[in-house]
């Protein structure tokens, strides 16, 4: 299901949308060596994978049944990505102090934005957090955490 704004149209990351993803993270620097897998592996995993084997964590993880993120269009151009899964899923955020949990509540983790470039500044960031909250709520998820960078 899609969720749609003036000006942007918001879709689950699924296996059909994998060259989607794939074009929107190969046209920027760092999310192409990263892949959104920095807060899923440990970091020597992530740090051994760093490029196509953190890509190839993504893929698998679009692949799965459930969709790892959000993807923003502009017609029918991919413009931006919001990573969002639950916490527990998240390696990283698992054994991080700082982050720990504060209490037992089910929680989805907002982890990762990629925005192409030309597309900053024009609001899309605000669009996508708007949108992983309505995707959220029709998921059941009552609470969300993020750690945008």
């Amino acid at each position: 299901m899609s969720t749609t704004t003036d000006a942007f149209t918001f879709w689950p990351a699924t296996p059909g949308r994998w060259d989607d993803v794939e074009g929107l993270f190969r046209d920027a620097s760092y999310p192409q060596r990263c892949w959104c897998a920095y807060w899923y592996l440990p970091n020597r995993e992530f740090k051994a994978g760093w490029g196509e084997g953190n890509r190839a964590t993504l893929k698998a993880k679009v692949a799965s049944e459930r969709p790892p993120g959000l993807l923003a269009y502009d017609g029918e151009v991919p413009i931006g990505w919001c990573a969002m899964a639950p916490r527990e899923e998240h390696d990283r955020l698992n054994r991080s102090k700082p982050f720990a949990p504060i209490d037992d509540c089910s929680v989805w983790s907002l982890t990762c934005f990629v925005v192409r470039k030309g597309y900053r500044r024009k609001g899309l960031m605000s669009a996508l957090i708007a949108a992983a909250v309505d995707h959220a709520l029709r998921q059941g998820v009552t609470t969300l955490e993020a750690y945008p960078v």
